[in-house]
């Protein structure tokens, strides 16, 4: 009977494909009986997409996944792609996952896979990793050309999320990912043009988030509290977007895992907010709290005393690194690493027929590009002296002040300013002279460390017809640098914070 209805069915579908449409349809060359041929090509072409739905309620990680990956240790082939999924896991979890043949059970007398976590089941480890591993396999198995995610945030704690988001923006070059969250640590690494706010007041409402009103609107809906910031047991203050993810990718590169160590990372939007976030009170409670603290602030052009009071200011409550380069991007400068940049970036513009320079050659060109930024380097340090903001002497006009002498006090603190202004004019030629000898005699040794490096990289990939944006480019470049390459300074820095 069931092979009969099957031929039915079969029949009827083939006499539907082949009848004529009941209502005609608007085409291209106009009305329509049948389905244009576009349109079939069209909708085969969808069908071809690889989706992957993960919903809310996602299915346990158990013995299905460990055949999938013990099936790899005996694929021709299959090895590799296993220690590409080790290597993603343990980047991003800490943990090293296998798969294994168990012992036959008596009344089946049949083997079958398990999978460990740093030898242990997975069955038997919490629900972060389980569900975190849950959609990397996902993803790592199935390669998706379109990934959905619903609450990825599920059981994770915040320096996961951070990683699993990271992750998430990282495998979205080769496919398209949409999520829905409730979590403030995915909005915070998420670009805000890609933010979409979901609500229903009466019904389903959708508009992106604006990003000058993304701060009132965001913790108001989600109902941010200030003990968000007390979910990590350290904190990093860093200047900018691309100094952590540089130092998330070094991190990830030299095996230390800053989701383990439930590391979270706070932008400052530049050293000249240092003060904000290093107040006496804010670093008291979260010393208190016993919240380990790092700021990592470039070097820039800084001189000793301004430093010595920067530390000053955090006492003993976190730790100072002042990069002794000029900046994050000054550690990137990499022959190697550039030439495997360039490749890629070529690859991403379709742009491979170009020859690929050698090694050497992109270190010459370092070289060139750092001797044409040398009268920079020195104007800013010239800048740094002769141009500091000055400010009127406020107090003076306002201590006994009466109506007759008010115009002649304004007057007078006017006429200071640009005194002192006139005296830095008379300076300039000597302040730069001694900038220009101090840069010379240690040119030849440290010319890499500074030249603006964000500059200095963009300059090398110019000489190849192509750009470096800090912003979008440096954890790209970062994660192709190898353990060796990367500074000991840097390797320094994230061992104590990780330790």
């Amino acid at each position: 009977m069931i092979p009969d209805l099957s031929t039915s069915y079969k029949e009827e579908s083939v006499s539907s494909l082949n009848q004529s449409l009941k209502n005609k349809v608007g085409t291209f060359a106009g009305e329509e009986a049948s389905i244009p041929r576009y349109v079939k090509n069209l909708l085969k072409r969808i069908g071809e997409i690889n989706v992957l739905y993960l919903t809310e309620k996602r299915k346990q990680i158990g013995k299905e996944e460990a055949e999938r990956l013990l099936s790899l240790k005996t694929r021709r082939g299959g090895f590799e792609a296993l220690k590409n999924i080790q290597e993603t896991v343990s980047a991003l979890l800490g943990v090293y996952i296998d798969a294994f043949e168990s012992e036959p059970s008596l009344s089946k007398n049949q083997a079958s896979a398990e999978m460990d976590v740093d030898n242990f089941l997975v069955e038997v480890n919490g629900s972060g990793i389980k569900e975190a591993l849950r959609l990397l396999l996902d993803v790592e198995f199935e390669h998706p050309d379109i990934l959905l995610v619903e609450e990825p945030e599920i059981h994770l704690h915040p320096a996961l999320e951070t990683s699993m988001m990271r992750y998430l923006k990282r495998i979205s070059c080769n496919c398209q990912v949409f999520i829905t969250t409730h979590s403030t640590n995915f909005l915070d690494t998420a670009e805000m043009n890609n933010v979409y706010l979901v609500t229903k007041p009466n019904s389903t409402q959708i508009r992106q988030i604006d990003i000058g009103e993304a701060e009132a609107i965001i913790p108001q809906e989600l109902g941010i509290r200030l003990s968000s910031l007390f979910m990590f047991d350290r904190l990093v203050f860093v200047e900018g977007i691309s100094d952590e993810d540089a130092i998330r990718e070094w991190a990830s590169v030299l095996g230390a895992n800053l989701s383990q160590a439930n590391v979270g990372f706070i932008r400052m939007n530049g050293a000249r907010n240092f003060a904000h976030f290093a107040t006496e009170e804010t670093l008291n409670f979260l010393a208190k709290r016993q919240v380990k603290m790092w700021f990592i602030i470039d070097h820039d052009e800084k001189e000793d005393s301004e430093i010595l009071k920067m530390q000053a200011m955090l006492a003993q409550n976190a730790k100072l690194q002042v990069l002794a380069k000029r900046e994050v991007e000054n550690y990137l400068t990499c022959p190697r690493a550039i030439r495997s940049f360039i490749e890629y970036k070529r690859q991403s513009l379709n742009t491979l027929n170009e020859e690929l320079p050698t090694e050497n050659e992109v270190k010459n060109k370092l070289d060139e590009c750092a001797e044409k930024l040398k009268q920079f380097a020195i104007c800013k340090r010239v800048v740094k002296i002769v141009c500091k903001p000055v400010y009127p002497e406020t107090k003076a006009i306002f201590e006994d002040i009466q109506a007759e002498e008010a115009v002649d006090k304004i007057t007078k603190s006017l006429q200071s300013i640009i005194n002192q202004l006139e005296a830095e004019k008379t300076n300039i030629e000597s302040v730069y002279i001694s900038k220009a000898d101090e840069i010379e005699n240690i040119w030849i040794s440290k010319k890499m460390d500074i030249v603006p490096g964000d500059l200095l990289l963009d300059a090398v990939c110019k000489e190849y017809n192509l750009r470096f944006k800090k912003e979008k480019d440096t954890s790209k470049l970062a994660s192709l640098m190898s353990k060796d390459e990367i500074d000991p300074e840097i390797r320094r820095v994230i061992q104590e914070i990780v330790t």
